[in-house]
């Protein structure tokens, strides 16, 4: 008669010769090969898997897994495919510039070079590549809009997301008048979010500055102009949405005169034309 404490010892002779074998054979599988669940990546799905997902039983957190692409295209003027959707970082610093291959007048990660850069530019007047605007205008007490524009964000969100905080934009203008000339001239800055059907929904005034001189000439005048808001509550941003600014100028003059030239620019790498938006 087989005593128990026998019994127990086979027992565990079996339990232990079975793990073993299954250690040391292949296992046989109907299924084809799926790399998420190769969890030490060494190319096949073994005991060594098991072993590491065994060691983390029990644990929480953060299912999120952490990629770092290397070689997404980036452009979007006729070098390659762009993201279909990004996540944002929590400030949002956007410079804006002028894609010569028809997408037009665009805001981009301010880390990102100068698109489509083989192309000429606009105009190199003043040692900068782009800018637009246009003349002559006759000013006199009223205002006169002499520039809107509406500079759009190339990248879409993953999901919704909300802006909350400061908003900034700074730009650079030159303009030229006939003469000497008392001017002043308003800077409206407005942020829009663009549907994916190209439609444009108003989210939050950025911002509105005047500035004026006395009797002066302007000679290719620099003039710097910064507008900034406070959003206090969160503005809701939808998923595949993209963001837009648009920039409204307007001038005026006592007594009147000519306005000869007015120039927006904006150029990759400079502070010509700035945008920061605040995500939370």
């Amino acid at each position: 008669m087989v005593s128990k404490k026998n019994l127990v010892i086979a027992v565990l002779l079996t339990f232990c010769l079975t793990a073993v074998l299954f250690w040391a054979l292949p296992t046989l599988s109907l299924a084809p090969y799926d790399p998420q669940y190769d969890v030490n990546h060494d190319g096949k799905i073994d005991g060594r898997d098991i072993t590491l997902v065994a060691k983390a039983f029990g644990t929480n957190g953060d299912p999120t897994v952490p990629v770092n692409v290397t070689n997404w295209p980036i452009s979007i003027f006729g070098l390659g495919t762009p993201p279909a959707a990004a996540g944002f970082p929590s400030n949002l610093n956007l410079v804006g510039t002028y894609a010569t291959t028809g997408v037009g007048h665009i805001l981009l990660d301010s880390d990102t070079p100068y698109p489509n850069p083989e192309s000429p530019p606009v105009s190199t007047q003043g040692g900068r590549y782009d800018f637009d605007g246009g003349g002559p205008w006759s000013l006199s007490s009223s205002f006169t809009s002499i520039y809107t524009q509406t500079f759009t964000y190339q990248k879409v969100s993953t999901s919704s997301y909300s802006i909350l905080g400061e908003l900034q934009a700074s730009m650079t203008m030159k303009l030229t008048t006939s003469g000497p000339a008392s001017l002043s001239l308003v800077t409206s800055v407005d942020l829009y979010a663009v549907s994916t059907s190209g439609m444009l929904t108003l989210l939050s005034p950025m911002g509105t500055a005047g500035i004026g001189w006395g009797t002066t000439t302007f000679t290719n005048t620099l003039v710097c102009v910064s507008v900034s808001s406070e959003v206090l509550t969160p503005i809701i941003v939808g998923s595949l949405e993209r963001l837009a600014v648009t920039v409204t100028v307007s001038a005026s003059s006592a007594p009147s005169t000519t306005l000869t030239s007015f120039e927006f620019m904006y150029t990759m790498g400079t502070d010509d034309f700035l945008v920061t938006i605040p995500i939370v």
